[in-house]
């Protein structure tokens, strides 16, 4: 919870104390609360940085599509503050790693409903070449 005071702080210096307990309070809105760490490297011959930021989302993927698939309600939350020197000093980082967000999992709300699915025609459309 701390953590996200002080991010919200370098963000803000002049943080109000209703900000700064608005930034505890979301920190304890999910029972589970799991940091995405990324270790990039940037030299690699093999593997480009693309690559591994795509392996990244994809993970996140998975452990959102898992936690769903189990009855869970769960979402990943990012933005300035995981860039934040508090987040890194927090997780102890290095330079080649990040914290790429924070997964939130928890109960569904009371008369939460899953998402309608779109039709697959509103999804895609045939392609004919360049135009």
């Amino acid at each position: 919870a701390e953590v996200n005071v002080a991010a919200a702080r370098e963000a803000d210096p002049n943080l109000s104390v209703d900000m700064a307990d608005r930034e505890r309070e979301r920190s304890a809105h999910a029972p589970c609360l799991l940091a995405v760490l990324a270790r990039i490297d940037e030299e690699s011959a093999s593997v480009p940085v693309h690559e591994q930021w795509m392996s990244v989302g994809a993970a996140v993927q998975n452990l959102l599509l898992a936690a769903e698939a189990e009855g869970f309600a769960a979402m990943i939350v990012s933005g300035r503050k995981v860039a934040s020197r508090s987040y890194r000093l927090a997780f102890g980082l290095q330079t080649h790693e990040h914290v790429a967000g924070m997964i939130a999992i928890g109960t569904p709300l009371p008369g939460q409903r899953p998402k309608e699915a779109l039709a697959v025609a509103d999804l895609f459309s045939d392609w004919d070449g360049p135009a």
